[in-house]
């Protein structure tokens, strides 16, 4: 059989071709239809609602600053 991969200028045979055409789509359809499932738009339960940050005010930034960073040894089995 690994001779056959040797040969030069040879190609599958069309069986082959077809079988693997074949699983090329089939195995690629779920993906497109998962595709085509994927949300257009907005839910229409969402649309008529405001966002929190819009009803806050705020645009919401956050600011975080860590001074240090002491190490702890992780307790010993059965303390907790």
């Amino acid at each position: 059989m690994a001779e056959a991969a040797d040969f030069q200028g040879t190609s599958a045979s069309p069986a082959r071709r077809w079988l693997r055409r074949t699983g090329a789509l089939l195995a690629g359809a779920p993906l497109l239809a998962g595709l085509l499932q994927l949300p257009a738009a907005t839910p229409a339960d969402a649309a008529g609602q405001e966002s929190p940050q819009a009803a806050s005010g705020t645009n919401g930034s956050v600011s975080v600053a860590v001074d240090s960073l002491t190490p702890q040894p992780p307790p010993p089995r059965g303390t907790r």
